[in-house]
């Protein structure tokens, strides 16, 4: 469990939290932190993603005629392999539904 995530009626402060775990409880709840935040996208993170998705994987998408799906984010960069977007047409165009991060993610080509 998390420090953020912690029993609203138990200890009121990370410090409290902490103050009944030994060494190793308190280094494998930061090493699952650290973890946790790997598979989180900022907004800087979205927005690049969405940029790349919007100037070059539609128009490929287009032809495929797709409509609704899922896709590798490694368009973006190697950092994005691990991350899918699922997207759905709107009229002529795209729109992004959600980020969604996949451990045994994995790219293909779009290219005809």
């Amino acid at each position: 469990m998390r420090p953020s995530e912690r029993d609203p009626n138990g200890p009121h402060s990370v410090n409290d939290f902490f103050k009944g775990l030994n060494c190793f409880e308190i280094l494998s709840i930061v090493m699952e932190e650290e973890t946790w935040l790997l598979h989180e996208l900022n907004e800087d993170d979205k927005i690049h993603i969405a940029d790349i998705f919007f100037e070059e994987i539609t128009a490929k998408l287009k032809k495929l005629d797709a409509r609704i799906g899922a896709i590798n984010c490694s368009f973006a960069g190697k950092k994005y392999k691990n991350w899918n977007i699922h997207f759905r047409s709107v009229g002529p165009d795209f729109e992004i539904v959600e980020f969604e991060y996949d451990e045994d993610g994995s790219d293909f080509s779009l290219d005809l």
